[in-house]
């Protein structure tokens, strides 16, 4: 039987380990009957909160606007959908807007429809030009939070930031390359994929610093 919250959720309301609640709720041997009290009465708490907060029912639908390799948004994508998934008692599906290459006319064109017709969220892996920075903004005025990732924009237009640290993976790199060459002289040639994303530009900046 399907558990009706993610195992993650019911293991933190019980306290107990997430390998535990699995044993439980699959019938597995090896669970006290004390335990499973304790995922039942976890269970009916979660239902009560999730009761109070209005979310049961609800749909809910997000934009994921990327200019990306494939492999890089099949990733994602695949990601996206094994956690949207789980996420109930509300029903989240993901509208998907990527390809390899996207002109910035394409983009303020895609990013112009979700303001119009609205969405719940958007996430935005796209260059970091004063015109994706203005079309992020402008879906903030209009009330739809949007959340960079891996490579960001300003943080006055978005919501907030997604991935790592793009400059100090940059200087880690340095600081790598510096050990695998040790005293020995040289030249280095650093190459970016795109000169548009500000994470791309970030990495190369913490190499040379």
């Amino acid at each position: 039987m399907k558990p009706p919250y993610p195992l993650k959720d019911i293991a933190f309301q019980a306290g107990l380990s997430l390998a535990t609640v699995d044993r439980a709720v699959h019938q597995r041997p090896g669970v006290r009957q004390t335990t499973r009290l304790r995922i039942d009465a976890a269970i009916a708490e979660l239902d009560r909160q999730y009761a109070q907060s209005g979310l049961a029912g609800r749909r809910f639908v997000i934009d994921i606007v990327m200019e990306t390799p494939q492999r890089f948004s099949n990733a994602v994508r695949a990601a996206f959908e094994a956690e949207l998934a789980g996420m109930r008692p509300a029903a989240f599906s993901a509208r998907f807007h990527v390809a390899e290459t996207m002109s910035e006319r394409d983009l303020i064109t895609i990013l112009k429809s979700i303001r119009r017709r609205g969405s719940h969220g958007v996430v935005l892996k796209v260059p970091a030009t004063p015109a994706m920075s203005e079309m992020a903004g402008s879906l903030l005025e209009a009330g739809i939070p949007v959340v960079t990732l891996v490579t960001d924009l300003p943080a006055v237009v978005r919501t907030g930031y997604v991935g790592m640290d793009n400059h100090v993976a940059g200087a880690t790199a340095a600081y790598l390359l510096g050990r695998m060459a040790g005293t020995l002289p040289g030249k280095v040639l650093v190459a970016l994929s795109s000169a548009h994303f500000a994470g791309e530009e970030e990495r190369e900046r913490g190499f040379r610093l």
